[in-house]
């Protein structure tokens, strides 16, 4: 039973023990006592009422209080009561209730900032629920996975999805990292792992497109052993055709060499051949320096017009020009 039933039991009780006393102390004729007992009347009444302000009004408001916080409305807050005690424990309630309220706050305002920073990661996040379904994905993941609509994504597991890459994802134990590289040429870095939440593990992956980057990293490595392969080659052709030329001279002033002397110079210009060759072999891994000539610019535009209409036409894009007629005459590299 609540202090408030409590309360009034024991204030019914009180008036009636009072009733029957005053009842017999006016019957007793006697008028002392009967104004006595109407003055303790009186005062068990102001006691009474005394008690309630003091004790059951604070109790319903934190009665108050807590229906609040069951109710989980931190913007209400509880007003004093006039009694010390009471008006502490208002007190420590209110700062309670503010302190809760600007931690939601602040929780809303970090989980939309999260949110945020996720949509727009250049890096694919993929979240999945307990039953290894997926719960979320942002932009850059749905993306990659190449699915066309969320909603055939949302509430599957990955090796349900149409998807080369979710296939791949599927593969990866927890706490592991890959590299995987799908038919379309794309280079990906996938890792599983997980974080507790409300005592559960969450897997999640992080998909991460690592295809310019591979193919920076392969054509330095190629630019770097064209390199030295020209340089070696170049190096030794040197040596070759300076030996061949010395030859050559000495033989040509010897009577009857004309044959050896022909061999001489097919071997020299073989080498200079190779050496031409090699050094624009290793021209192919690095931009040239623009060679210009003058030249008219829409004979330039026309020809390349005409390099790139098979292009156009195999996706549907039509070329259309118009030129000046009296054609500028440039300066450039074709």
């Amino acid at each position: 039973m609540r202090i408030r039933g409590l309360f009034w039991i024991l204030t019914v009780l009180l008036l009636f023990v009072l009733a029957i006393i005053t009842y017999h102390a006016f019957y007793e004729e006697s008028s002392f006592m009967f104004f006595f007992v109407e003055g303790i009347v009186i005062l068990t009444i102001i006691y009474l009422l005394v008690f309630y302000s003091r004790i059951i009004k604070p109790l319903d408001i934190i009665g108050n209080g807590m229906e609040l916080l069951k109710e989980q409305d931190f913007s209400s807050r509880l007003s004093h009561v006039g009694q010390k005690e009471a008006d502490r424990i208002v007190d420590i309630f209110n700062k309670m209730m503010e302190q809760l309220k600007n931690e939601r706050l602040h929780l809303r305002e970090q989980n939309h900032f999260l949110d945020l920073l996720i949509n727009a990661s250049p890096m694919g996040v993929i979240m999945l629920n307990l039953d290894k379904e997926v719960l979320s994905v942002n932009p850059t993941a749905h993306k990659m996975l190449g699915v066309p609509f969320l909603s055939d994504i949302v509430g599957k597991r990955l090796p349900e999805l149409d998807s080369p890459l979710a296939e791949e994802l599927a593969l990866i134990p927890l706490y592991d990292s890959q590299t995987v590289r799908l038919n379309d040429a794309n280079i990906y870095k996938c890792t599983h792992s997980s974080f507790v939440d409300r005592g559960f593990h969450h897997s999640f992956y992080l998909v991460e497109m690592l295809t310019q980057e591979v193919f920076k990293a392969e054509k330095k490595a190629y630019e770097k052993v064209i390199r030295m392969i020209a340089h070696e080659v170049n190096n030794t052709t040197a040596g070759i055709t300076s030996t061949l030329d010395t030859l050559e001279s000495t033989f040509s002033e010897m009577q009857d060499t004309e044959d050896i002397c022909e061999v001489l110079r097919v071997s020299i210009e073989r080498c200079y051949s190779m050496s031409h060759f090699i050094t624009n072999f290793a021209d192919v891994v690095r931009i040239p320096e623009p060679q210009t000539k003058t030249q008219p610019l829409n004979g330039v535009v026309f020809s390349c017009k005409r390099f790139m209409e098979t292009i156009c036409l195999n996706r549907n894009i039509r070329i259309v020009m118009e030129l000046d007629p009296v054609s500028p005459i440039v300066d450039l590299d074709n």
